[in-house]
């Protein structure tokens, strides 16, 4: 089976598996199609993606795609690249067999051979076959490293051209040194002795000057990161907060922390390494004209030699990228587990999982440590290189240029300058060595942001909220109403909810219950403005949800939900948010209606008490009853409750639920406990995402067969 190569495009995601291997796929047939656009093609959801979504996209773009049962001994019968499905996990591209060695393209860690034991132990034997069809066009461009450079400094031109010309500048005293070690040489250890005073004199000045140039250069360039790194890291961060809940809902919260970090990584390589290997380009050009000009033989020999590495650097540079994906891919994972145990520490010392949960983090702690020594190996290589083509040229130059002065072409003072021109000319040259190994950590490190900064923003954050949107100018009664609302995580699967309506009147209290995994979650989430619909209508008060300015939406609207967040800092902001315009007294009264505030005032402290991360020091109930009170302080309008009271006793759930009618909000209820829900205007019971009941407790109970019913009889 020929090998045929495809290029490298690693998944940021473990559920990204199926359409990173597509992307190699349609990229080796000539179409580049970037990944945020690929993953909506392929339905990538929460759960990932599946072999019918990965043609159903395929066929979009004009390939013909097909797919196979079969043994590993017949899949020579198709023409690679293939998709396999691996361990019933993963897909990975498969690129060809040579004897017993299979070559596959893993997207989480990049190409790899494996031993036919291996291939036949992992292969679950469905291939997918995706071959260019009548109506394929080719397209799209490979992304860029120096493309996404440029666009990033592009914000900060003067501080480059003030970076550019202090280098540039440094060019002028480098040029004048040889020609100073020239003239001791032929001139003052010869003929003109007397000028030693006025050399060594040029000699100061002239180093003086390179020093004071250098540091110029160097506060430039420091300047430059800072700039950048402010600029981009307050860019990144105001972006990912608007970005819609779909985004966070793939990633884990180690994952997009490790990238905001990559951010600082990023200013320092861009700007420190890339940013002198292009001021050093020029010098590179600059110092190569000098050699010429003095010995064209010479200058010729160390050119080549020059190229020669740089040509070996090349051949290995995509190699390394490889490498330095899988390693930031280790990290990853590695990260999000530790942030995960934190997370979980309570549970896991509670089912005494101690060790089972060191066991998973010292395996993955392995994985990290296999990928930093690859890494690490790859770069010992790559740091021997300024030192070899250092020691070839200046042997090369010794011996050419002691031949070249026997035979009177040049004077022993132009061999010694022509060497110090040569360590300057190397000097650039080594740097783009070392450039190369920057480069690979650049690239990971830019496709990771570009991954978030490419996302398109949630549209309530982009329409034009004027004080003359009719929202704005009237306060909101809470009537909530859904009109016929399809929805799903996955755009190629089934919907979850398909044709869903209710309506809330002003002050009413409507309850949706169901099995779980019904779709109750989703319909709140969606009420809140969370999810966006596929299709039908959210409307507040009649109009649009997404024409409502954001800032009067989040006052009008709020919601509690089973995930509990609290963060370090005091009660106070847990409870305002950070809001400079809330009130004190509109804090305690909604502590009040939240049953809280009794246990705040006994605490050392009181509202300004510290709350622990995770809200650590508090009890459950009262995790809560917090997290009520922070909604109830904005005197929202529309109240969500998702599970809102499920750690509370009955008499603690009655005092704030008539707390809650004396507010006079309209209330949309989420529960399992549905003794919660009795006296609510309406219950809606949902199954697979459709209504089959709807109507009061004391007519839905009527019906003993019914769904509702069922449910009651089960509690």
């Amino acid at each position: 089976m020929p090998r045929r190569r495809v290029p490298t495009i690693l998944q940021m995601e473990g559920t990204e598996c199926g359409a990173a291997a597509l992307a190699m796929v349609m990229a080796h047939h000539g179409l580049h199609v970037p990944m945020e656009k690929l993953r909506v093609d392929c339905g990538i959801s929460r759960d990932g993606s599946n072999a019918r979504n990965l043609m159903q996209a395929a066929r979009a773009y004009g390939f013909e795609a097909r797919a196979f049962r079969m043994d590993p001994g017949e899949l020579a019968t198709l023409r690679v690249p293939l998709i396999l499905f691996w361990e019933f996990n993963h897909f990975v591209v498969l690129e060809g067999r040579r004897g017993d060695i299979w070559y596959l393209h893993d997207p989480a860690s990049g190409p790899r051979p494996v031993t036919t034991a291996a291939f036949d132990g992992s292969f679950t034997g469905i291939a997918l076959q995706i071959v260019p069809g009548p109506g394929f066009k080719p397209g799209g461009t490979p992304p860029s490293l120096l493309r996404g450079i440029l666009g990033r400094l592009a914000p900060l031109k003067p501080a480059i051209l003030y970076v550019v010309l202090a280098s540039l500048l440094l060019a002028v005293p480098g040029m004048i040194l040889p020609s100073l070690s020239r003239i001791f040489v032929d001139d003052v250890l010869g003929p003109h002795p007397d000028w030693l005073a006025p050399l060594l004199l040029a000699l100061g000045g002239t180093t003086l000057v390179m020093a004071l140039l250098t540091a110029l250069q160097r506060a430039a360039i420091r300047m430059l990161t800072i700039g950048f790194l402010t600029v981009k890291a307050c860019s990144l961060f105001e972006h990912l907060l608007r970005l819609p809940m779909s985004f966070f809902m793939q990633r884990n919260a180690g994952e997009i922390q490790h990238r905001i970090g990559l951010n600082d990584s990023l200013a320092e390589m861009i700007c420190g390494q890339v940013g002198q290997a292009f001021t050093s380009l020029f010098m590179l050009v600059f110092y190569g004209a000098l050699l010429l000009a003095y010995d064209v033989p010479l200058a010729l020999l160390g050119i080549a030699i020059a190229a020669v590495n740089l040509l070996a650097l090349s051949a290995v540079a995509r190699r390394r990228r490889v490498l330095h994906q899988s390693l930031a891919q280790e990290q990853n994972k590695l990260m999000g587990m530790a942030i995960s145990g934190i997370q979980l520490m309570e549970t896991i010392k509670a089912s005494g999982a101690e060790a089972d949960f060191f066991a998973r983090w010292a395996g993955q702690h392995a994985k990290n440590s296999n990928a930093e020594q690859r890494v690490s190996t790859s770069t010992v290589f790559f740091s021997a290189l300024p030192a070899l083509l250092a020691a070839l040229n200046n042997a090369a130059i010794l011996v050419f240029g002691a031949w070249r002065v026997m035979d009177g072409d040049m004077t022993i003072g132009m061999l010694v300058a022509f060497q110090a021109l040569m360590g300057a000319f190397l000097a650039p040259v080594a740097q783009f060595t070392q450039l190369g190994a920057q480069r690979q950590q650049a690239k990971v490190a830019l496709d990771k942001l570009n991954d978030v900064e490419q996302q398109p923003r949630d549209p309530a954050y982009e329409r034009d909220q004027t004080p003359a949107d009719p929202p704005a100018r009237r306060e909101c009664r809470g009537e909530l109403e859904l009109r016929d609302i399809r929805f799903g995580y996955s755009p190629v699967a089934p919907p979850l909810l398909d044709g869903f309506s209710l309506h809330i009147r002003p002050g009413r209290r409507i309850a949706v219950v169901g099995r779980s995994g019904s779709g109750k979650s989703t319909v709140a989430r969606i009420a809140a403005g969370l999810y966006r619909p596929w299709s039908g209508e959210v409307l507040l008060d009649g109009i649009p949800l997404a024409d409502w300015p954001r800032k009067r939406l989040e006052g009008a609207v709020a919601m509690v939900d089973q995930d509990i967040v609290l963060f370090r800092d005091s009660l106070r902001d847990n409870l305002s948010m950070w809001n400079p315009l809330l009130d004190e007294a509109d804090i305690l009264q909604a502590c009040h209606d939240a049953e809280i505030h009794a246990d705040i005032a006994n605490r050392p402290g009181g509202y300004g008490a510290p709350m622990n991360e995770g809200g650590a020091n508090f009890s459950g109930g009262q995790r809560q009853r917090i997290e009520i009170a922070r909604a109830l302080a904005n005197h929202p309008a529309l109240l969500i409750l998702d599970e809102a009271t499920s750690s509370l006793d009955a008499e603690t759930e009655r005092r704030i639920d008539a707390h809650l009618r004396h507010r006079g909000c309209s209330c949309l209820l989420v529960a399992h406990r549905l003794s919660t829900i009795r006296d609510c205007d309406e219950i809606l019971v949902l199954d697979n995402g459709r209504i089959v009941q709807r109507g009061r407790h004391d007519d839905l109970i009527q019906d003993p067969a019914g769904a509702y019913a069922r449910l009651i009889t089960a509690e």
